[in-house]
């Protein structure tokens, strides 16, 4: 999860550049374009190691896959000039809006406060991505990393105490 929070950092670090990562040409445009898609699956490999119970497991699992599949489809689109690949990458980022949204909800509604915490930090940073969001998110996942065994016993205690 810390290694996530790195590489959404790394993106920001190198957006500062203002790289053309949707037409790359220059080795920093590839390399905005590699740590983004590094990053999304990072995200989807870091939803997959939340537990998640319920509802909130099946909102984890749709957030995976959309994240994963963004990744792999800004890689064919950007990387490789698929570009036949950029409704897919449209349809997964919209997708994974929806999902974080419905994990930050099912999460807190099952106690999980700071899994709902990530979840909605992520999609603010990544809704804003552009504007430095990507920093936030890896700060997000950065802190719930080093934090996580106190926060997922807090809110472990606090779901078993209803």
């Amino acid at each position: 999860m810390a290694i996530t929070g790195a590489l959404w950092i790394a993106v920001a670090a190198v957006g500062l550049a203002q790289p053309q990562y949707w037409a790359p040409a220059a080795a920093i445009d590839y390399a905005a374009m590699a740590l983004f898609s590094a990053a999304m699956l990072g995200l989807g490999i870091s939803v997959w190691l939340l537990p998640t119970g319920g509802a909130a497991r099946t909102a984890a699992r749709v957030v995976v896959a959309a994240a994963v599949t963004n990744g792999i489809a800004n890689l064919l689109e950007d990387g490789f000039g698929l570009k036949e690949f950029g409704g897919l990458w449209v349809a997964s980022i919209l997708t994974l809006y929806l999902a974080l949204i419905a994990l930050a909800l099912l999460s807190f509604r099952a106690g999980r406060r700071a899994h709902a915490a990530v979840a909605a930090l992520s999609l603010v940073g990544l809704a804003f991505i552009t504007v430095g969001g990507t920093a936030l998110t890896g700060a997000t996942w950065v802190l719930f990393a080093l934090g996580w065994p106190l926060a997922l016993w807090t809110d472990r205690a606090r779901a078993d105490a209803r």
